[in-house]
């Protein structure tokens, strides 16, 4: 899953296939501005599901204002997105680290057109965790954070 804009970028890669309970484990990649992180996180794929639905809905009813979040049970990662009635879309998100306590949140604000890619790469994430030939191994991170 990939959100791109001017100040923000978010990228949610598969790392474990859904399990028999839904669970699967991504790693989230997130700047904000001059700032950035990742952290592992464990989702529900009906998380995700949900999110592409709200999505879908933003999407067909532009100038309604409507809400689609991203988030999970456990600490990770929490997106919101609201849109309002002229089809701006306010956005804010956090990244958490539940060992460290560390966090990574920002704003930014986008419009509809940003909808339909965001959409289709929920989708992409969603068809990856059902394969696992295309789950990308953990990578250690380095005192610095560098992967």
């Amino acid at each position: 899953m990939n959100l791109r804009t001017p100040s923000f970028c978010l990228d949610l890669t598969a790392r474990r296939v859904v399990d028999n309970e839904d669970w699967v484990r991504v790693w989230a990649d997130a700047t904000v501005g001059v700032f950035s992180g990742g952290v592992e996180t464990y989702l529900q794929l009906e998380d995700l599901r949900r999110f592409k639905d709200q999505i879908a809905v933003m999407h067909a009813k532009v100038g309604t204002p409507c809400e689609a979040v991203l988030f999970c049970i456990e600490p990770g990662i929490h997106l919101d997105l609201t849109s309002d009635r002229l089809g701006s879309i306010a956005g804010r998100c956090k990244l958490e680290d539940e060992l460290s306590g560390a966090e990574l949140s920002g704003a930014f604000t986008i419009d509809q057109s940003y909808l339909p890619e965001l959409a289709n790469s929920i989708r992409e994430l969603i068809d990856a965790l059902h394969q696992p030939n295309a789950v990308q191994p953990f990578i250690a991170a380095d005192a610095s954070g560098a992967r």
